[in-house]
């Protein structure tokens, strides 16, 4: 194909995943991942969905934990000296712009305007005498 779009392209994990094996064997000359996970938390998910689209710009996995992940993470601690932080801050800065021209974060914001208003409801319903019967054999056996 010419063009791949991985829809949840969080599940891609890391390099060594099946999901991520087979989404890497298709060869194909664009790529797009979207996702709706924040994805600050975990720059190996991080990294491995940028590799996808575009191969090597973040390095090898470890070159990327040396020059991204470790100093990053260093900053972030409750005992992290001014250098670190200031380190931290400036990696991710740094990750940041090289990141400019191939990721775009939008939030939901940009949608609202296509989306129809949301309506929540909250359905109570009584358990069956069944449900009542193991409920109550769960409270009183495995709890």
């Amino acid at each position: 194909p010419d063009f791949v779009v991985c829809d949840e392209g969080h599940v891609l994990k890391n390099e060594a995943s099946a999901v991520s094996k087979a989404m890497n064997s298709i060869r194909s000359r664009r790529r797009i991942i979207l996702t709706g996970t924040p994805l600050q938390n975990n720059l190996i998910e991080y990294h491995c969905m940028v590799n996808f689209i575009k191969e090597n710009l973040l390095g090898s996995i470890k070159e990327f934990r040396n020059r991204f992940i470790n100093p990053i993470q260093n900053g972030q601690c409750a005992d992290s000296t001014l250098v670190d932080v200031r380190v931290m801050k400036k990696r991710a800065h740094i990750l940041y712009e090289m990141l400019a021209g191939c990721v775009q974060r939008k939030d939901y914001t940009a949608l609202t305007k296509f989306l129809p208003p949301k309506y929540e409801y909250v359905l109570e319903v009584r358990m069956t005498p069944i449900q009542c019967k193991l409920y109550q054999y769960y409270l009183d056996h495995l709890t």
